[in-house]
């Protein structure tokens, strides 16, 4: 009876080859890219032993968070309380809120507390922005929409059926053109009728 011949296992060899980088030469500076994500603060040393000691990466992860809740929407010359209580610092902690009532790049005010009122003069729709700035001096920014109006809403004055009463939802029950907000009659009861009495267990 004849025996199958066992084949030996070829042996895996796997060749690690060494490729030879040149290096800048004594006293060259050598620029290196930072990761990505990370902003860099670059010094010039001249030494080819590693990166100078007053070099730093910062990861973007380590700016603030800014939070400044909204949308809203207000008459003309009514106070509106901003609110960004809901910002925070990713390391330390935040030491001012930038405020930036019609979007224009600069700071109309600068507080050390998340809210703050503000009473637009004026009408004015757009952008408000909030900067928060913390311990290290980094900062973040959030933006969101105001709407300051003759009545509060953003409904044209041509389509408004309260045209000076806030009346966003131009409810009207009796559909008489007059929205409930300022209709006198509006087509249910606005107080207890003749014989109606609270019912009683």
């Amino acid at each position: 009876m004849s025996r199958a011949r066992q084949r030996p296992f070829a042996a895996v060899v796997a060749v690690v080859v060494a490729v030879a980088v040149p290096t800048a030469g004594c006293g060259d500076d050598v620029a290196v890219d930072p990761p990505a994500g990370s902003s860099t603060v670059e010094s010039v040393g001249g030494s080819t032993e590693g990166p100078s000691v007053d070099s730093a990466t910062t990861p973007a992860s380590d700016a603030p968070y800014a939070w400044i809740n909204g949308p809203y929407t207000a008459r003309v010359g009514s106070p509106v309380t901003l609110d960004g209580s809901g910002s925070y610092a990713a390391d330390g902690f935040l030491v001012a809120y930038d405020w930036d009532y019609d979007a224009d790049g600069t700071a109309d005010e600068t507080t050390a507390r998340p809210t703050v009122t503000h009473t637009w003069t004026t009408e004015y729709t757009g952008s408000v922005v909030l900067m928060v700035t913390d311990t290290a001096g980094r900062t973040g920014a959030a933006t969101t929409r105001v709407a300051i109006t003759d009545d509060g809403d953003e409904v044209p004055p041509g389509d408004d059926n309260c045209p000076e009463v806030e009346n966003q939802g131009q409810d009207d029950e009796d559909a008489d053109g007059v929205g409930d907000a300022c209709d006198e009659t509006p087509g249910f009861p606005t107080e207890d009728q003749s014989g109606v009495v609270e019912g009683t267990d």
